[in-house]
């Protein structure tokens, strides 16, 4: 026997209402407009909240790197200062009276000055010459490198990631607060006899507070041959002297290097900073402002040396 297949017929009424029902489920699975513009109103808001996070993340990353940097920094720095008895490395040296060089470089070639003048060049030999690791702008130090040999040496004197708080720590016969080592021996003799022997530290026993000292900050300046912002600078200069000097306000993304110092508040308003005792913190401008963390003998934040 042959079996016979029956076909279920449907109406086309019936037909026509299930593509109507199916039409709608469609139309009310879909964003009407206005649902669209409040979600994406909403992303909107979510992606306005989440970027400043982001922001935050990635400079709490660049600072644990800076601090990094600033420890391997104040590590040469103490190694020096063992092999000289104690002696703090000098930020900025006077002129060679001898003709003697006053640092060399990693071929063993002497460096010029001024370029030999300032810290790095002398503390190179405790890193094993890695100029990479005293810099943070590795396109400027790229640059660098493509130019002469002597413009080179000049320029790694120039921008470190860190400058030196050469005015109260180690010397300075800088243009800028070059009282402790000038070559003037009458400015040295009018500081000592208004400020005694020792107001800044010349060795590591100096420091009555090594864990507070600051040495070495992240730091900006202004090269002043070319009037551009440098992303370095080796010296930082401190909030007062004798009057004070930087500006009383926080810095804005406007100011000048030189209204807080050279100091560089890069990290969320915080710069990183390496003490005399080997430890790397990240002050904020509060805590950068006082002066008990520049000069060895100061007592309080608003401390000034008295007009010689």
């Amino acid at each position: 026997m042959v079996a016979v297949r029956q076909e279920t017929s449907v109406a086309p009424a019936a037909r026509l209402g299930a593509c109507t029902q199916t039409a709608r489920c469609l139309r009310s699975c879909g964003f009407t407009l206005i649902e669209l513009l409040v979600t994406v109103s909403i992303i909107a808001v979510l992606i306005g909240m989440l970027l400043p996070a982001l922001g935050r993340a990635r400079d709490g990353a660049r600072l644990v790197r800076e601090q990094a940097q600033g420890r391997q920094l104040i590590t040469a720095y103490l190694a020096w200062a063992q092999d000289h008895k104690g002696q703090l490395l000098p930020g900025y040296l006077p002129p060679s009276q001898t003709g003697e060089p006053l640092a060399y470089d990693e071929t063993g070639a002497p460096v010029e000055q001024p370029a030999s003048q300032r810290y790095p060049w002398r503390l190179l030999p405790y890193m094993n010459y890695s100029v990479d690791g005293l810099y943070r702008d590795a396109a400027f130090l790229e640059t660098l490198r493509r130019e002469a040999r002597a413009d080179f040496v000049y320029g790694v004197s120039v921008a470190p990631a860190f400058g030196l708080n050469q005015t109260f720590v180690g010397g300075s016969a800088d243009s800028k607060h070059g009282w402790s080592l000038s070559p003037n021996p009458r400015i040295r003799q009018r500081a000592e006899q208004a400020w005694g022997h020792r107001w800044w530290a010349a060795k590591v026993d100096d420091a009555p507070r090594p864990a507070s000292l600051l040495v070495f900050a992240t730091a900006r300046s202004q090269f002043e041959a070319q009037g551009r912002e440098l992303k370095g600078g080796y010296r930082v200069l401190p909030p007062a002297f004798i009057a004070r000097e930087w500006a009383t306000a926080p810095p804005s993304e406007g100011s000048l290097p030189l209204q807080t110092g050279n100091v560089w508040f890069l990290y969320a308003n915080r710069a990183a900073a390496a003490m005399l005792d080997g430890h790397v913190s990240a002050l904020s401008w509060e805590q950068m402002n006082d002066m008990r963390r520049w000069a060895p003998r100061a007592t309080s934040a608003d401390w000034t040396l008295p007009r010689p």
